[in-house]
């Protein structure tokens, strides 16, 4: 079995397991501060996701520390043994703000499709997810001026009308309990943040094959970024933000206390966490 097999089930298996942890996060309830209540924190989830890239950046640089020292003994044997000094130019494997960008596209795309998953079921999610490779094909095309050929456009058109029928099946429920026009909405957001996450993959590619960064490093820096904007910005601003959280927007702190005292939400939490590095290096 080839690597781009292996890495294409890995990146399957996780995204769908990181889907259905979140969809049974939703349904958990748990006592928080002001007493039980169902586990609705998509910006919290956010959080939860960047922190998971973030261990790629760790992983990164244990694996890179390890390598260093294998070396050590060749590399001081090979300078001893040269005659001439040698210069080797070396790139600068990590630049400071470099992958803010691409950090917000992951925060707005991860964050919408979050809220989206909270109107519609699991299934649709998964499959509207789809839409990230016709907009990441649209976007190849006009940003990396990459051509596409006749069976690329057929896949694309194949793909969008297979989407269509998705979204409008969802809608055609006859359930009386299920609002349509939340289940609208959840889809449209669904959709809308693919379109954020196809333009980070495209900014993602540059990174990766003209900047030659690992892919370690350019998840791990997204990680690392949006953990400072989640919890320097997003999350103080929607605390102080009216909404139906009793009184916020939405409170980090009681969604902290609510895993705590859930160890189902708090297992489904850990599940997810997990899924992210291995979905995101594998998607690289």
């Amino acid at each position: 079995m080839s690597a781009k097999v292996l890495f294409a089930f890995g990146m399957l298996a996780a995204g769908t397991l990181a889907t259905l942890s979140k969809k049974w996060q939703n349904l958990q309830t748990s006592k928080g501060l002001y007493g039980v209540q169902t586990f609705d924190y998509p910006w919290t989830q956010t959080l939860i996701m960047f922190s998971g890239e973030a261990v790629c950046l760790i992983l990164f640089l244990i694996s890179f520390i390890s390598f260093k020292v294998s070396q050590h003994n060749r590399e001081y044997t090979a300078l001893n043994s040269s005659t001439e000094e040698e210069t080797v130019p070396t790139r600068k494997w990590w630049s400071p703000f470099l992958f803010l960008f691409s950090a917000s596209l992951d925060l707005i795309g991860t964050t919408f499709g979050n809220v989206g998953l909270l109107f519609t079921y699991a299934s649709v999610y998964q499959m509207l997810r789809g839409s990230v490779i016709v907009f990441s094909g649209v976007l190849s095309v006009l940003i990396l001026k990459r051509k596409l050929y006749l069976f690329n456009w057929l896949g694309i058109f194949v793909t969008s009308i297979g989407l269509l029928m998705v979204g409008l099946s969802s809608l055609s429920t006859e359930q009386p309990s299920v609002d349509r026009n939340k289940l609208m909405l959840g889809n449209v957001m669904i959709v809308a943040g693919q379109l954020a996450n196809a333009l980070q993959y495209v900014i993602e590619e540059m990174y990766l094959k003209k900047l030659r960064y690992h892919p370690l490093v350019v998840v791990g820096s997204e990680g690392i970024f949006g953990i400072i904007m989640m919890t320097g910005i997003v999350l103080p601003i929607l605390y102080f933000v009216p909404g139906t959280d009793n009184g916020h927007y939405e409170n980090a702190l009681n969604a902290a206390v609510m895993i705590n005292n859930n160890h189902i939400l708090l297992l489904y939490v850990l599940i997810y966490w997990l899924c992210i590095p291995v979905y995101n290096f594998c998607g690289l």
